[in-house]
């Protein structure tokens, strides 16, 4: 039997059986006090029937309350039932609570993760930017050195052309005083032999000089591509 909060078994059996408002809530607040004062009785409490004592005869007692609800097994049953649900009301609040807290933090860590990601984007940006400028400066840095060299080679072949220019008008000129002389003949020829071994050896330098520019220019063209490739291959994987 469960009983109205705030009643006695004694009021509540009075105002399950009465139908009149006369019968008011006990004064008592607890169950467990009213159980303490089972056996010895006690008054119901009401403003109505305070009021109209005087006129007329005091209530009967109350029957005594039913034995089961006065056991302690009764009693256990209900604090245990209301810690139940106040420890239950406590887990869901603190349930709601740590999925709340929960949420945040996956919130803000998506919020660093895209921050993390736009500075990477930036950084790729910058590195990009800043190969492209290098490779530029390389490039005119190379057009620039083979421009030069250019320049030197067509120095070098003007003057080689210049210097047989002037073998030639010699070796004229040395014609020309062969025909008068022999012994002038003589070292006109040795003259002659002199120069053209000059010459020789002046074309196998020159000879020389550009072979080593050409190798020089190809390795350096060669090592220009190869390094642009792997830079391309670098930025599209």
């Amino acid at each position: 039997m469960v009983l109205p909060e705030g009643l006695c078994s004694s009021c509540s059996s009075s105002s399950s059986s009465s139908s009149s408002s006369s019968s008011t809530w006990c004064p008592l607040q607890t169950h467990s006090s009213i159980h303490q004062l089972v056996g010895s009785g006690h008054n119901m409490c009401s403003s109505s029937s305070s009021s109209s004592s005087s006129s007329s005869p005091p209530a009967p007692p109350p029957p005594p309350p039913p034995p089961e609800v006065t056991t302690p097994h009764m009693r256990d049953s209900m604090w245990t039932s209301e810690r139940r649900q106040r420890t239950s009301h406590n887990l869901h609040r603190e349930k709601e609570e740590e999925d709340e807290e929960e949420e945040d933090e996956e919130e803000e860590e998506e919020e660093e993760e895209e921050e993390e990601e736009e500075e990477e984007e930036e950084e790729e940006e910058e590195d990009k930017e800043e190969e492209e400028e290098e490779d530029e400066g390389e490039e005119e840095e190379e057009e620039e050195e083979e421009e030069d060299e250019e320049e030197d080679e067509e120095e070098d072949e003007d003057e080689e052309e210049e210097e047989d220019e002037e073998e030639d008008e010699e070796e004229d000129e040395d014609e020309d005083e062969e025909e008068d002389e022999d012994e002038t003949r003589r070292r006109r020829r040795t003259r002659r032999r002199t120069r053209r071994r000059r010459r020789t050896r002046r074309r196998t330098r020159r000879r020389r000089r550009r072979r080593r520019r050409r190798t020089r220019t190809r390795t350096r063209r060669t090592r220009t591509r190869t390094r642009r490739r792997t830079r391309r291959r670098t930025r599209t994987s």
